[in-house]
């Protein structure tokens, strides 16, 4: 049985809020609404994460967008204040799901993101048997295509792949062609997931 994990509330801490108050709080911003949630995101976010244009693209749509006069490094800063640090629990949660059989990662994740979070979470990473990043792939979850495209890497079937995502429309994506799925609420159910046992 092929492990999927998430990266992003499974794995590494995050909190959407933050980035949305970081960015209404930069000079020159125009009051329109940020979308940016685990389920719902605005184009420019998804692009972002799908490898579809460059951070210098991305931070001059985010300019067009919400009329920011900031710096660079300041517009960075703001985009990167969802990344709250690794889960405690996280490295031996994957080595304990690798000792059990392949794992990988399938994270919506963009440059930036992974360039911030990587120094961190690099002993945590070597343990997966490979990854995959969305803005390497070219596709994004809940797309069934990168389900598909995991699968098809790893020489298996939906039905031999386990998801652990805290997304319910990744969930609802991936069981829909077969997958199984474990909606991860909090990283703490992991713990016992990973070493075979089932939890509380």
């Amino acid at each position: 049985m092929l492990t999927i994990l998430d990266f992003g509330a499974v794995l590494y801490n995050i909190d959407f809020e933050l980035t949305k108050k970081a960015l209404s709080a930069l000079p020159g911003y125009n009051g329109n609404p940020i979308n940016f949630g685990v389920d719902v995101q605005s184009d420019v976010f998804i692009d972002i994460d799908k490898g579809a244009i460059s951070e210098a693209a991305f931070r001059a749509e985010l300019r067009r967008l919400w009329a920011f006069t900031c710096t660079d490094a300041e517009l960075d800063a703001a985009w990167c204040a969802i990344l709250k640090g690794i889960f405690p629990t996280s490295t031996d949660v994957v080595r304990n799901f690798a000792a059990r059989g392949p794992v990988v990662l399938l994270s919506n994740i963009g440059t930036m993101h992974l360039r911030y979070a990587f120094p961190e979470c690099m002993h945590m990473l070597s343990h997966f048997t490979k990854r995959f990043y969305s803005f390497e792939i070219g596709l994004r979850k809940p797309d069934p295509a990168a389900f598909h495209h995991v699968c098809a890497i790893m020489n298996v079937a939906p039905h031999e792949a386990t998801l652990y995502d805290d997304s319910l429309a990744n969930c609802n994506s991936a069981a829909a062609i077969g997958m199984h799925v474990v909606r991860v609420l909090t990283p703490e159910v992991l713990v016992p997931l990973s070493l075979g046992q089932t939890s509380a």
